[in-house]
This record gives C-alpha cells, structure tokens and sequence, in this order.
C-alpha cells in the first residue's frame, strides 16, 4: 500500500468539491477503516475535519504504513447533511464484514438513530441474509430506493474486504462532477475516487452503472439493470 494516496487525500478535507454555491471542502468528519482478518478496522474515526491540528488523521496513516497495512483502504471526508457531526454517523459505516461510505441524500429514509447512509448499509445486508450475493443485494436495494425515495445520489462504495463495489446512481446527472465517481490503476492499486485528485489514467463511471473489483484489480462494470436482470 503506498500511503502516499492516503496522505495527498487529507488535503480534499479543506479543498473538495461542493455543490455550486457551496464552501469548499469536507470539514464535518472522517474516517479511515481497512479489512483485518474477518472484521474491518478503523484505524480512525473523527467528527472534526482531517485537516483540524487536533485531527488524528496523519496518525492514521502513519499506521497504515507502519505496520504495512494492505488491502483495501476505504476512507471518507464528511460534509453531512442528515445526522449531526457525531463520530457515529461519520463514515465509512461497517457491519461486521461489510463496509460502505456513500455521498448524497435519501429524504425521509433513515431510520431512528441512524443517517440514511447507514440505513442504506442495513438495507443491503438485509439482502444478502436472504442469500442474494452481494453485487446483486447492492443493484437492488439501489434501484429500489432511486424508485421509491427523493433522493440526490445512491453514489455508494461498498466492500466485504475481498470485494470492492462503487455505484453511481444521481437524480440529476447535469449537476455537475460533484456526484462522478471515477477509477484508475496505478502501479499493484487500483484506485476508486470522487475526484481526479492525482495524475492517473481515470475512467469515470456512467450513471446507472455498478464498478465490480476483485482480487486481481480488473474493473468490470455493468449498468444496474444488467446486474439485477
């Protein structure tokens, strides 16, 4: 793992791309989690921007790089908009060994206690107890909550630790690169990122599509009707 991408990614914190109208920047959390043995680990987790001089977000790469952590790393910068700015409504959101970070709003769906990022999370585990593989659980509760919900964007990473999955789904793609997700290879990663931030060879993934990466860093990607069909 080069942390060198985990570091030059901190910055985003007070430079990230907002809406029109919008401050710059994701000052409202952070989190930092890898998959260990059958669990994800938060190497951390803060309701205060990355960039604050009291954040422990250096700390946690230094971590990363430490102990020569590798895998995958799913890490977010927070600019809430339902749920206060709480350590537990700051993602990444982990359920036992699954993992998801998601950027947008679903109104009227999250359930008491729970942002409605989190509440997407239960969602699709709910599925798979039904034992719907994962790529399939993911397509359907996203297809099914852009049907029922007002929503801004399901645009969602979600992981079992061996398995990567991005999903780009906006209410109104002419908003802008605010909600793109795009991924690129570099050197032995493969790199999934709202934005362009270093000089890679980026693809950008369409509305409507799903991102599949597994342990041989091929991205294979599929338009959520296909995966549900």
């Amino acid at each position: 793992m080069d942390a060198r991408y985990l570091r030059e990614f901190q910055a985003l914190a007070d430079t990230g791309m907002v809406q029109p109208g919008s401050k710059p920047g994701h000052r409202d959390g952070w989190g930092l989690t890898t998959y260990r043995g059958e669990s994800w680990r938060y190497l951390g987790r803060e309701a205060i921007s990355a960039t604050d001089p009291a954040s422990g977000y250096p700390a946690a790469v230094q971590t990363a790089e430490m102990e020569r952590l590798g895998g995958i790393f799913i890490v977010h910068l927070r600019k809430k908009s339902i749920g206060a700015a709480k350590v537990e409504n700051t993602h990444p959101f982990a359920d036992r060994s699954w993992c998801l970070a998601h950027n947008g709003t679903i109104e009227r769906y999250a359930r008491e206690g729970m942002t409605d990022s989190e509440t997407l999370l239960h969602d699709i585990v709910a599925e798979m107890t039904l034992g719907k593989p994962p790529a399939l659980a993911l397509a359907q509760v996203i297809e099914r909550t852009r049907r029922a919900r007002i929503y801004t964007s399901l645009t969602v990473l979600f992981s079992d630790g061996q398995n990567l999955w991005a999903v780009r789904q906006v209410r109104t793609p002419e908003i802008g690169p605010y909600y793109g997700i795009y991924y690129a290879t570099a050197d032995d990663h493969l790199i999934v990122s709202q934005e362009k931030t270093w000089d890679l060879p980026w693809k950008e993934l369409g509305n409507g599509e799903l991102l599949t990466v597994g342990g041989d860093l091929r991205p294979v990607v599929r338009t959520i009707g296909a995966v549900i069909a």
